[in-house]
Order: C-alpha cells, then structure tokens, then sequence
C-alpha cells in the first residue's frame, strides 16, 4: 500500500479505497467553488439595452453599463428616460423618431411593462441603480421608478403606473402601438365612441392580454356587451380609476365593432 509522509511524522498507511474518497471530496470542493465563480458572473448584469424595434428587424441604439459615469447620471439618482430616450434616437431620422409612440421596458425576470412614450416625456421616470441584491455597484440593477407627480398624472389619464415599475430592467424596446398591435385598430374609423374605447384597451389592457386576444375573435356581440361586469371583477390595478359609464360604452362600442370587423382585417399585425 502507498504511504504518505507528514513531516517528522512516521509513515500513515493510505488504502487505495481511501485516497479515491479523498481525491472525491477535493474534486467536490473545487466544483463547488467553481460554481460559486460562475453563479457570481452569472448575477453581475449586462449592459442596458436600447433597441428600436419593428416588424422588420432591431437596431440596437445604445447601451449603458451600471458602472458607467453617462453625464447627469449618478448611482443615488439614476437615469431620466426622457433623456436616455433622447439620446439613443439622436442619430435616427426625424421621421422614425416621430413614430415611436410605445416604450417597453423588459425585466430580466421576465415581466415587461409597455408604457405610451407621451407618458414618459411628460413624467420624469427614471432608471435607478439598486444594488440592494449584494455585489455594490457591479451588481446592480437598473429598477424603473414613477416620481409621485408621475403616479398622480397617470391617475388623471387613466393609465396603469402599477404596471410600469421593474425591479430589474435589462432591455428597452422602442417601437409603436401599430408595429407592435395593428390587428387591434380599428379599419372603420368613424365611431369616436370606439375609438376611445379603442386607445383605452390598447393602451392599458393589451400588454397582459394580448395573448388572448386572438381568441376573442368570433365570440359575437354578447362577449361585448358582457365586458363592463367582466372588468368590475378584474384585480384593481394602481392608476386605473375603476369604469365609468363613458368608459364602459366606449369599450362596449370598440370591441362591437372589432368583433365585427373581417378577421384578416381584425388580427392582422399583432406580435
């Protein structure tokens, strides 16, 4: 059998049985540390993301670092939108900015909130380092925020500001409601009570439902008009006031006249 001197110690007699268990257990340790290293890179983050996105491609705009120094930018205060939006569309044409109408923001859990760029200009949402997750500012994440003018203004508009905070935003979509959503607009376009109904849906509800929404089609009016007492059931959402009678008949008008629409006219362009 091999022997294993330590130091002036006399010889210590190892089994062959023995120095495999031991060769094992070292083996285990440096895997396990191994896997520390990686889960540690794996929690570091990746750069943020700004792409402008469209039913023909991506073009990404910009990308910021949570250890960046970008000028009005600080750990404490963060990023305003606006002004990150600004920037990344500074060399696009005037054109393809103006029809960027929807801002969407991805969380790196998976959960995205899709919030009307008008929205955005007007508040002074904005991106904050939170390193709250351990790893100081290398392993930050940049979390969305609406300021408290910004959650009443949304109150006002009748639109979700529950559902545009992320605690870990990875990626920034800019696109439009008609690239993203275009089988929800209506072709009869003369019905203002629909048409309010209309920006309502597409503006506060297609973000979670647009899954569903192909299936809706061919349900008939009575699904319309059963829509105001479906919606007094749904889960109360910060910013959305709950249906008024003017609001109720537009949505009831809208999807009348959607679900009576062609079908290759009513779900063409949703992705």
């Amino acid at each position: 059998m091999p022997a294993v001197r330590t130091g002036g110690t006399p010889p210590v007699k190892v089994s062959f049985l023995r120095a495999s268990v031991l060769a094992g257990l070292v083996g285990l340790a440096l895997a396990s540390d191994l896997d520390g290293v990686r889960a540690a890179d794996a929690a570091v983050p990746g750069p943020l993301r700004v792409v402008l996105a469209s039913p023909s491609g991506e073009q990404l705009l910009s990308e910021i670092s949570p250890v960046s120094s970008r000028k009005g930018a600080s750990q404490k205060q963060g990023w305003v939108i606006s002004r990150l939006l600004e920037d990344a569309m500074a060399g696009l044409t005037a054109e393809a900015r103006s029809q960027v109408d929807l801002v969407i923001l991805k969380g790196a859990d998976g959960r995205q909130a899709s919030i009307p760029r008008a929205f955005i200009t007007k508040v002074p949402m904005r991106l904050v380092l939170d390193s709250s997750g351990g790893g100081g500012v290398a392993g930050a994440r940049f979390r969305a925020v609406v300021p408290a003018d910004g959650r009443a203004r949304s109150v006002r508009e009748d639109l979700p500001w529950g559902t545009y905070e992320l605690p870990a935003v990875s990626r920034v979509e800019l696109t439009s409601y008609q690239a993203l959503w275009g089988g929800q607009f209506l072709s009869r376009r003369t019905d203002p009570a629909a048409l309010r109904g209309e920006k309502l849906f597409v503006q506060n509800c297609m973000s979670c439902h647009a899954a569903a929404v192909p299936g809706w089609k061919g349900r008939g009016p009575g699904f319309a008009e059963s829509l105001p007492q479906a919606l007094s059931r749904h889960p109360q959402i910060q910013g959305l006031k709950p249906l008024d009678g003017r609001s109720s008949r537009a949505l009831v008008s809208y999807w009348t006249a959607w679900l009576t629409e062609p079908t290759g006219v009513a779900n063409a362009g949703n992705r």
